[in-house]
């Protein structure tokens, strides 16, 4: 379960990325600090949905 769920966010989170680059353009320090902070509000999300 612990898998699949990674696998989610980690799909998440590349989308992200990407869309971040287009936005950031260049400061890819900020687009990795921006990705890390969004996995974890997304990590905690969903474990939070799946544990109700």
């Amino acid at each position: 379960m612990d898998n699949w769920l990674d696998k989610v966010i980690n799909r998440q989170i590349n989308r992200q990325m990407e869309r971040l680059v287009h936005i950031v353009k260049g400061d890819e320090n900020e687009v990795i600090m921006r990705c890390e902070k969004n996995a974890v509000f997304l990590k905690e999300d969903q474990v939070g949905r799946l544990e109700v």
